[in-house]
């Protein structure tokens, strides 16, 4: 058979002057066999003098002792829940008790029949502590901040979090106004504030979630959300808050919106059409990796009546390279209105990039199409361009020079031109096609980007910018997308 349980034995103090009481009250514990280790004392002094907090579960204390009144030793006793013993049913009494921390109170009877009901006080009151000490636990150690408030608006419990994101020692908040945590430039009264408080004791703000601008103890504020719940007590009506720093909260909102607008800012750079060209069919598109791209596309209208096309990658991702992205925007554009030459475009450009970025680089392969002579001429700053033509034959467009912003008098030589014939198609991209990654790390490369090209070339060149992209997506099989994709598809058409 399993052994039965052991009870636990309760730790009872006894304050009485009254020895005929001490007796009875020990004859019944062992009349009764009460699981009760009974300590008495005589008086205040006595009681004041030998106590120790941690020998006793509850305490016993007559009201009227010889050297003053049983009310005066709660304080003294570090806390031991007590009980008072009273010859009458005084109600002011029973207040007083209460208010200076006693459980409960029973009223002494000639006969000592409060002597049989009195271990279910005993017990009611053990069971009340227990509740209470396991809520302190809970309310402690809580990772939020938890204020207790009574209903005139102060404070009486608070935890170590509250205290310590209110900038206060311990204890330092409690009898103070709700009031002293609204910033110094609040209403006075804080009413709005206060609000919440006080209707929450009539239930009418119980769940709410508010946001307010609370202060610190030095002055200094933050936004916080608070929820309110009423808590209904034999003590009283209280409103227990919760309050959340929700400072990175409106960080990250603020963030979002930032690199929102950031976002939509750099797309309205980017053109929102092709240019037209009598026997061609050209598009461009950008699918950055995140909410900004380092990646570049851009049409540059140019002498005679070609196009330039540029293709660019900054290092990295993120903000940073968007900023060097929209720089590098700014000198191409500027330069190329002077400047007809691809080469010295590009030469310009990484002297002004080197003089400014100095732990970024540049990829860029900047094209000149005559549209007139079907001719294209190119040169390449640490990007490489695809041509594929009418007869299947794939050519890789190489680097004539260094990325832009790494040699600050890097020349940057133009390549031999290239006489563009009926059904060619040319490709500038950036690299987050190629250098896609598949699940078990095969890169995707550009044996697969020419396939996407000769198996799409009927397609329109708009039609081919989206097959790559969904092509090097479908290759990752549903992984992030890891880097910016851009593209310039132009497919050469019949002479005009």
């Amino acid at each position: 058979m399993p052994e039965k349980s052991q009870v636990r034995r309760v730790r009872l103090l006894l304050v009485d002057d009254d020895q005929i009481d001490r007796m009875a009250i020990s004859r019944a514990i062992r009349d009764r066999k009460l699981p009760y280790d009974l300590q008495t004392y005589g008086s205040i002094g006595e009681a004041r003098e030998s106590v120790r907090p941690e020998d006793f579960d509850i305490a016993l204390i007559d009201f009227d002792l010889r050297d003053g009144s049983g009310l005066e030793l709660i304080p003294h006793l570090g806390g031991i829940p007590s009980i008072i013993v009273t010859g009458t049913g005084n109600e002011k009494v029973a207040s007083e008790a209460m208010r200076l921390g006693a459980y409960d109170y029973v009223v002494k009877d000639i006969e000592r029949s409060y002597l049989k009901t009195l271990p279910l006080t005993i017990e009611q009151t053990l069971k009340r502590v227990r509740a209470e000490r396991r809520f302190q636990v809970v309310f402690e150690s809580s990772p939020t901040a938890l204020v207790l408030v009574d209903a005139e608006g102060k404070v009486v419990l608070n935890n170590p979090h509250a205290a310590k994101l209110f900038g206060y020692s311990p204890g330092e908040l409690l009898n103070q106004s709700i009031g002293v945590l609204l910033p110094d430039s609040s209403p006075a009264d804080g009413s709005d504030f206060r609000k919440y408080f006080l209707t929450s004791h009539a239930g009418e703000s119980d769940g709410t979630h508010v946001e307010f601008e609370l202060q610190r103890k030095d002055g200094s504020t933050f936004p916080a959300e608070l929820a309110f719940s009423p808590i209904d007590t034999d003590d009283g009506d209280f409103v227990l808050s919760t309050i959340t720093d929700i400072t990175n909260r409106y960080q990250r909102i603020r963030q979002a919106q930032e690199l929102d607008d950031a976002r939509r800012v750099q797309q309205s750079l980017f053109p929102t059409s092709a240019p037209e060209l009598p026997g061609f069919d050209i598009a461009g598109a950008a699918f950055p990796a995140e909410e900004t791209s380092g990646d570049y596309f851009d049409f540059l209208p140019m002498s005679d009546g070609a196009i330039g096309l540029v293709i660019a990658d900054v290092s990295g991702h993120g903000m940073g390279p968007a900023l060097i992205m929209v720089e590098t925007r700014a000198y191409l554009r500027s330069i190329a209105i002077q400047e007809q030459d691809v080469g010295r475009i590009l030469a310009r450009t990484n002297e002004l990039l080197a003089r400014d970025v100095s732990t970024k680089f540049v990829t860029a392969l900047l094209a000149r199409l005559d549209p007139a002579e079907r001719r294209l001429v190119y040169a390449a700053a640490g990007h490489v361009g695809c041509l594929l033509t009418a007869d299947g034959q794939r050519r890789e467009l190489e680097s004539t020079a260094l990325p832009l912003g790494v040699v600050p008098e890097e020349s940057v030589p133009v390549a031999p031109a290239i006489q563009l014939a009926t059904g060619d198609i040319v490709l500038l991209a950036t690299d987050g096609i190629d250098e896609t990654f598949s699940p078990d790390r095969e890169m995707f490369g550009q044996d697969r980007v020419f396939d996407v090209l000769q198996q799409n070339r009927d397609q329109s060149a708009s039609e081919i910018v989206a097959s790559l992209h969904a092509a090097a997506r479908e290759f990752a099989q549903g992984a992030p997308q890891k880097d910016d994709i851009t593209a310039i598809v132009i497919k050469v058409g019949p002479p005009v």
